[in-house]
């Protein structure tokens, strides 16, 4: 008699009878094949048997037991093609916004319905060849710099409506009921009224703005002397400026800025020395560092509700015991201990930002694809 045969009808018949699935026969049966040629024929009747058997005991002990689900951990839920040239990404006004180039090339920005996971409009917003400063969400709009221009959209027609001309801007934020644009080269933050597009204060900073974020009552920039420059939105006016040369502004360098409860998180890459690589956790109230992480590749960070994310390179780790490989990707970061708690691998990550309940992840390898990573839900304290 054929054993496989056997084993195969014995537990098809007790996975009926029990209702509890169809059994992982081939598996089972590929196992015992494997183990069949050293054991002989007749030992591996036997254990075709037994292991059958083992399945059978292993179903029926989960019987009557109630099964805890165990905790959804962020992983990625859709890979979205975003064009070849994709530059920054930000989530806000019922969709995911793409910054990119068609192939001329032509700045365009992408709608991307969240539900769907497609793109659903395209939207030029510059002549062929102007460069991408920046792109925010908020106000009613979506806002990008582009070659000296400021292009407000309107989220229900995709189209441009507006065109806000300022000599040099660079990074735009959202919030207090205001526009925020870095200029760049003339060292200050412009403040625009989005009822009329126009500017309605000019702030002087110490240097020329890198960064700009909303967040626990303030405005925060970074400039590129190394500097956080903290910004009361009720009086348009700096009222402190905390450390310098946090970061060092050099060839083959990029910053970024993020504000939790937990701090100002500050992520620091030099393509041309790695090793300088860090994510910074400052005292929002002292400016004191409080944290300060070594992170291959920490070129962009956001908050979410269930921690710090930030991008992440290529590391290897040599111990005692053991030699570590880690993809490059996203991490997740405990804000209380700065402790990193998830790896999640992508290859190029160069923009991140959250909203709609995920974690969206701009790769620009090759092809650009943009990465859904969820589902976020607030930790635990």
């Amino acid at each position: 008699m054929n054993p496989d045969l056997d084993v195969r009808e014995r537990l098809e018949r007790a996975a009926a009878q029990l209702r509890v699935g169809e059994p992982p026969i081939d598996r089972i049966l590929r196992q015992a094949r494997r183990r069949r040629l050293r054991m002989g024929a007749t030992a591996s009747s036997v254990l075709l048997a037994l292991v059958g058997l083992a399945w059978g005991l292993a179903v029926i002990s989960g019987l009557g037991r109630r099964t805890t689900v165990p905790e959804t951990r962020p992983h990625i839920l859709a890979a979205i093609p975003v064009d070849r040239s994709p530059a920054m990404v930000a989530v806000g006004e019922g969709a995911v916004w793409v910054a990119t180039f068609e192939g001329k090339p032509r700045p365009v920005l992408l709608r991307i319905d969240p539900l769907t996971n497609r793109i659903v409009a395209t939207t030029r917003i510059g002549f062929r060849g102007a460069g991408l400063g920046d792109l925010a969400v908020g106000a009613g709009a979506v806002w990008v710099s582009a070659a000296g221009t400021v292009n407000r959209i309107d989220p229900r027609t995709d189209r441009v409506v507006a065109r806000i001309h300022l000599p040099s801007p660079s990074t735009l934020a959202v919030g207090f009921g205001s526009l925020w644009v870095g200029d760049f080269n003339g060292d200050s933050i412009v403040r625009v009224d989005p009822a009329t597009n126009r500017p309605v204060a000019r702030i002087p900073i110490q240097a020329s703005p890198w960064s700009l974020v909303t967040g626990e009552g303030y405005l925060w920039v970074l400039d590129n002397q190394g500097s956080v420059e903290k910004i009361d939105p009720a009086t348009s006016r700096v009222i402190a400026v905390f450390g310098h040369h946090l970061v060092v502004d050099s060839e083959g360098s990029s910053f970024d800025l993020a504000v939790s409860d937990s701090g100002v998180w500050i992520t620091y890459s030099n393509a041309l020395d790695a090793d300088t690589d860090r994510l910074i956790r400052i005292d929002s109230r002292t400016g004191a560092v409080t944290k300060a992480i070594d992170l291959r590749g920490a070129t962009v960070v956001a908050v979410g509700p269930d921690g710090v994310w930030a991008t992440t390179g290529l590391l290897v780790t040599v111990t005692a015991k053991a030699i570590h490989r880690y993809s490059e990707g996203v991490v997740r970061i405990d804000p209380t201990t700065g402790q990193i708690v998830q790896r999640i691998a992508v290859r190029s990550p160069a923009d991140i930002a959250v909203g709609d309940g995920n974690l969206w992840v701009l790769s620009s390898l090759r092809r650009g694809m943009l990465y859904k990573i969820g589902p976020l839900s607030p930790a635990r304290t």
